[in-house]
């Protein structure tokens, strides 16, 4: 069972609230090199309604049941109150993964059954290079981001798959 986690915004914000009318219009929050144009207030998206290491916090978990040959089985969505109490970087999680560690090796070979499945019924793949900008005192850094990681394409798969449970 492979449980995939989101952060449960409504848990603090209501359908027709202002925070709620406020996010509709903005859509998204926008990362520029040195401020970001958050959806919501700050503390709520980077503290209450964030997954942080360490905190007990609301989540919607899917939870994504497989056999033996790395199929979809079943699945549930439930509410959830979650405490991460590991926070991997794509980097670390990539060393594990390559130093063999057996869940991780695991979720990467259902990401690959995943993924085979979806370019079989015509699921496109894409590629872009991402750039992380960071500005201090007139100072701008551009650093490439390595975006085909095993890692990024696993959490990749594991939103895809979110997604389309939530969907059906």
């Amino acid at each position: 069972i492979v449980g995939i986690h989101i952060a449960d915004v409504s848990n603090f914000v209501s359908k027709g609230d202002p925070l709620d009318q406020e996010a509709f219009k903005r859509c998204e929050t926008i990362y520029l090199p040195n401020i970001s144009v958050m959806m919501f207030p700050e503390r709520l998206a980077t503290d209450l309604a964030s997954l942080i290491q360490g905190f007990p916090r609301p989540a919607i978990t899917i939870e994504a049941e497989f056999n033996n040959e790395n199929e979809l089985s079943g699945h549930r969505i439930r509410r959830s109150l979650i405490k991460v109490s590991d926070r991997l970087s794509y980097d670390e999680a990539d060393r594990a993964l390559r130093a063999g560690h057996s869940a991780l090796n695991k979720l990467h070979k259902i990401a690959i059954h995943l993924k085979e499945i979806r370019k079989n019924m015509g699921g496109q793949t894409t590629q872009r290079p991402e750039l992380k900008v960071r500005v201090h005192d007139n100072n701008i850094s551009v650093r490439q981001i390595k975006t085909n990681s095993p890692t990024r394409h696993l959490v990749s798969e594991m939103m895809i798959l979110a997604n389309r449970i939530a969907a059906e």
